[in-house]
């Protein structure tokens, strides 16, 4: 809808100003905020809501005045929202910020301002206009959907591509962004074709810090991905982001405690566990993989914690449930268990005649190594592709199989070159 309403003036300038153009005091939690977003409470406000509305760039006091312009009357929508809250998979934190933003009335939102930036409006009287950027998140999906499709020639080749199919959209973003995509923007794919495709679940992240300060690259407070990956490797990166995501809560990238990952994680469990395998395969069994004979009590208990082990992971995996930290504390705890198995079992092997329950032990662990690649591929492919090549295991079997459940290597098979150093060690301080 077309009306007025009252947007920050600066009088020195003799002009609007918008969004991160203002800062102030969130009228809802008091903290440091935009014109209209509030980092900390992640809540939109009304420009004319916002507490000691100043300049960002100088300071100065700026005014309020009318400004007439196009508005989302949200609150037209609020049975598409209630609807949405009741049956997307959201973390319990969205369930809350939901009820509280839907327990009010919901406010008219700004679609259009003053920029040099955006797409323009072909609106007599309003030319001079840009839509909100936030406005284009919709269209770009849309957009994406289309190329998708293939069909350049049907403008709504986007809405037959999403009729034909069944379509989970599952967005990934952060705590600060929550009006935006927990309320915003199911909102505006509804009005565009009411319930033909909603956000299936929200996966939300909170502020990762380094060093126990917010990112800045004005500040030159920030590491860059490709150089963090070249010095520590893209797996080993992965692992650890993975491991210390901001899931719940404010997490913290330190570079020691990083370091301190790979040599007593990666390498001195991870490493170490595979690199006992190829030692107890080569020096007992002659590289060759056996096959598996009785069962004893270890064994079963072993096998159980590895399906355990299968189905906690892929819970994680899950979008209603998703938690990289989790799947990676699974994979560490299960990693431990898996050496304890190999140790409390080796002395089998060196027993003279040797019993078949030690080739089980040997068969299982080689499983274990498998499914355990296949597990963590999703976080570390490389490291994941080069166990299961080693494995003897052929790229196009394992790409996509969920190991559901686990199989044993194919008995006979040679195995030689487990011993690598995917991971490489860091000097510790001094």
């Amino acid at each position: 809808m077309q009306r007025r309403g009252a947007v920050h003036y600066d009088p020195d300038q003799d002009t609007f100003r918008f969004e991160a153009q203002v800062t102030g005091q969130c009228p809802y939690c008091g903290a440091q905020a935009s014109a209209n977003d509030c980092e900390s409470c992640g809540r939109f406000h009304d420009d004319a809501e916002l507490i000691d509305g100043r300049c960002a760039d100088t300071g100065r006091v700026l005014e309020l005045r009318p400004f007439e312009r196009f508005y989302l009357c949200l609150e037209r929508l609020r049975p598409a929202l209630e609807d949405f809250r009741a049956t997307a998979f959201l973390p319990a934190e969205l369930k809350h910020f939901m009820d509280w933003i839907l327990s009010g009335t919901l406010p008219d939102i700004g679609i259009t301002h003053l920029a040099d930036y955006g797409i323009g409006l072909d609106v007599p009287g309003f030319e001079h206009q840009r839509l909100n950027m936030t406005f284009e998140h919709a269209g770009r999906l849309f957009t994406a959907i289309q190329q998708l499709s293939g069909d350049s020639e049907d403008p709504d080749g986007w809405r037959s591509w999403l009729e034909a199919r069944s379509v989970k959209l599952i967005p990934f973003f952060g705590f600060d962004n929550s009006y935006m995509r927990a309320i915003l923007f199911p909102a505006l794919l509804f009005g565009y074709c009411d319930k033909l495709i909603q956000p299936y679940a929200l996966a939300l992240n909170h502020f990762y810090l380094l060093d126990h300060q917010k990112f800045s690259t004005s500040r030159n407070h920030a590491i860059w991905g490709d150089a963090l990956a070249a010095q520590y490797g893209s797996d080993a990166t992965r692992f650890y982001l993975a491991l210390t995501r901001p899931e719940t809560q404010e997490t913290n990238f330190s570079t020691p405690q990083f370091e301190a990952t790979i040599n007593d994680v990666l390498i001195g469990q991870w490493q170490a566990w595979i690199a006992d395998i190829q030692n107890r395969l080569s020096t007992h069994f002659d590289a060759m993989v056996p096959e598996a004979g009785p069962w004893s009590l270890q064994a079963y208990r072993f096998y159980d914690d590895l399906l355990q082990t299968c189905a906690r992971v892929k819970h994680a995996y899950m979008p209603e449930t998703f938690s990289t930290t989790r799947a990676c504390h699974e994979l560490n705890h299960f990693v431990e268990l898996a050496r304890c198995f190999g140790h409390e079992t080796e002395p089998l092997n060196r027993a003279r005649p040797r019993p078949r329950e030690a080739e089980t032990h040997i068969a299982l662990e080689m499983m274990a190594l498998r499914t355990v690649a296949l597990l963590v591929m999703p976080i570390m492919p490389r490291f994941a592709t080069a166990v299961l090549d080693t494995l003897g295991e052929a790229p196009e079997a394992h790409a996509f199989t969920w190991p559901d459940p686990p199989v044993f290597i194919a008995p006979g098979r040679r195995i030689d070159g487990l011993c690598r150093h995917d991971f490489q060690p860091m000097p510790s301080e001094p």
